[in-house]
């Protein structure tokens, strides 16, 4: 059995004229976001830069650079996530783009970061961040001991998916305010520290890997209108409507005629109103309605998130169900908020009959004085893996260093005992994280 290499440093993947590589099937790939700005609104231009630079940062390897990787790797470690999570402990991706081809003086609308999604550890989706770099970086050199200074307020927020394909990224909130004077623009790619992201993370294709990947390298859309020009969205100035003042008509008054009494007009008290702000409606996340999952083995587990629209307090306690194919009833136990709206759960064994087939999800939340919230069942299946389809998940990789012969491999040709996750092994004796087991 081939030990996993969890490390992107330590993948020798060699790239040769002969390497040829089919990607996973793409399963789980979302499209990509709406576009803030529309590309053929008058006075509004979209360039696409590809990347010129780089590289992936490991915690557990500072010393070590990884410029010429075939892959960018995000997010964290395949630990437990029982473990309390590391700050920033796991992988950093770095990319730079040239600027030569935005005009001077441009105001950006919308920024889209491209990539070619090619692994996934962990089928939850993972939540991460780009953040603007302002330090100075080389892809040969750069590594965890020496990572540049980023801005932390010249963030976006990212939600990565499991599965492979293209994926496109909204960083708008961290490109906008770019220096206007530099003539590079770097990001930083980060997973969030959080107990239902430890152990998850994302491989990409470098610009150095895509070509025998198969997969496009990193780019980046950018919407701008030009210095001059005037802004393709004003925002509309209200224009204040007159308001009419009526004017008194006078009653004519007839001699010796005795005015009219006016009858007193009850005044109706006043309904009392409550100051409690609105509870909010609660709302599933993830998984939704639907969703393939595959069975958690080892130290994966499933992920549940969920959303409040319009809640304006502190819930005191959430209750999560499950309940599966063989009529089991499961509560997890979630407690007080978290801070990411989120919980997880593991079987407390290898996956077996019983696991397979519909399942569902619920919530409730009860809020103090407020009331409950609730999520009715939401519907999921769990299926033996998610690239059933024959060939759906092959790759052929040629021997390193050699122009022969060259092995197929699938996804379910290994399974990792502990590791809840599959691996694709190289010839070489290493192997590349190809999702979840099950």
């Amino acid at each position: 059995m081939l030990a996993p290499i969890r490390n992107i440093h330590t993948l020798p993947v060699t790239l040769t004229a002969v390497t040829t590589l089919t990607l996973i099937a793409a399963v789980g790939v979302r499209p990509a976001p709406p576009s803030r700005a529309d590309a053929d609104q008058a006075g509004v231009e979209v360039v696409t830069i590809p990347a010129e630079a780089d590289t992936t940062l490991a915690s557990d390897a500072p010393d070590q650079p990884a410029g010429s990787e075939p892959l960018l790797r995000v997010g964290s470690f395949e630990a437990d996530p029982a473990d309390p999570p590391a700050a920033d402990a796991g992988y950093t991706a770095l990319v730079r783009f040239p600027l030569t081809a935005l005009p001077a003086g441009a105001t950006v609308l919308t920024a889209t970061l491209r990539l070619g999604q090619v692994a996934a550890v962990g089928q939850a989706s993972l939540h991460g961040r780009a953040e603007l770099v302002t330090g100075a970086w080389d892809e040969a050199t750069a590594r965890w001991s020496n990572r540049p200074a980023a801005d932390p307020a010249r963030r976006a927020a990212l939600t990565l998916f499991d599965g492979a394909g293209p994926v496109a990224l909204d960083v708008t909130d961290a490109v906008r305010d770019r220096d206007p004077r530099a003539s590079t623009l770097s990001l930083e790619l980060s997973g969030v520290s959080g107990a239902c992201d430890a152990g998850r993370n994302r491989a990409f294709a470098s610009r150095e890997g895509a070509a025998a990947l198969g997969a496009p390298p990193p780019a980046l859309s950018i919407a701008y209108f030009g210095a001059g020009t005037p802004h393709p969205f004003p925002s509309p100035t209200p224009t204040p409507t007159p308001t009419a003042t009526p004017t008194a008509t006078p009653t004519p008054t007839v001699p010796g005629t005795p005015r009219p009494t006016a009858t007193p007009t009850a005044t109706a008290s006043a309904t009392p109103t409550s100051n409690r702000p609105p509870l909010g409606r609660l709302v599933p996340v993830e998984p939704l309605a639907g969703a393939r999952l595959t069975a958690p083995v080892g130290v994966d587990r499933w992920v549940f998130r969920w959303r409040w629209v319009g809640l304006t307090t502190f819930c005191q306690r959430y209750d999560l169900v499950l309940r599966g194919p063989s009529g089991q009833m499961i509560s997890v136990p979630v407690g007080s908020a978290p801070v990411d709206n989120c919980a997880t759960y593991a079987l407390p064994g290898p996956p077996g009959p019983e696991h397979f087939g519909a399942w569902t999800w619920e919530l409730t939340a009860t809020c103090l004085p407020l009331g409950t919230g609730r999520i009715f069942p939401v519907p999921f299946t769990v299926v033996r893996s998610t690239t059933a389809t024959p060939g759906a998940a092959t790759q052929t990789a040629a021997a390193a260093g050699t122009a022969t012969a060259a092995a197929e491999l699938t996804a379910t040709a290994l399974a990792t005992p502990g590791a809840g996750r599959r691996y694709l092994p190289w010839l070489d004796g290493g192997a590349v994280a190809a999702g979840d087991g099950g």
